[in-house]
């Protein structure tokens, strides 16, 4: 990818502050936190906490979160029956990733959960798709992808060191 950003700077050098927000929240969103906490959602899955396919259940989500942050920031319109089947669709992921414990809140720990991490990766997936979106439209798709990739893998790579 990076013959392809070499070649294309010049799109890359009048790119807008927002346009660069979005690519680093894209890298940021849906290439570090998502990764890092679907990995951590599948191995306290291993662990024994969640089944996998809770993980992956909750996973299905991201939609919803794509769709609901699409409507606040992109201003896009949502038929009103999404957000019925919205409620139903995280009534649903709710309780069955947290069971009967789910109906105590105080007996859920949110913090070291599976289920927790699984939504945080499938809402920073999802947030992930929506600034993907606003890029797309000033940008190329193999662009952005190189961007988004390059300045994830230099994120990651700090966040290695650093620990």
């Amino acid at each position: 990818m990076l013959p392809r950003l070499v070649k294309r700077r010049r799109k890359v050098k009048v790119l807008s502050t927002t346009d660069w927000l979005a690519i680093i929240g894209v890298s940021v969103l849906g290439g570090l936190i998502g990764t890092v906490f679907i990995t951590k959602a599948f191995f306290a899955a291993f662990g024994g906490q969640i089944t996998l396919a809770t993980v992956v259940l909750i996973q299905k989500l991201q939609p919803v979160f794509a769709l609901i942050l699409a409507r606040i920031l992109l201003k896009e319109k949502l038929p009103s029956r999404f957000y019925i089947r919205a409620i139903i669709a995280i009534i649903s992921a709710y309780l069955i990733a947290f069971g009967k414990d789910g109906l105590d809140f105080a007996s859920i720990q949110f913090r070291n959960s599976a289920a927790f991490f699984s939504l945080i990766a499938a809402f920073s997936f999802g947030a992930g798709t929506v600034l993907g979106k606003r890029i797309v439209s000033n940008l190329d798709f193999q662009l952005t992808a190189g961007l988004r990739f390059g300045i994830t893998s230099i994120l990651a790579f700090i966040v290695l060191l650093v620990m």
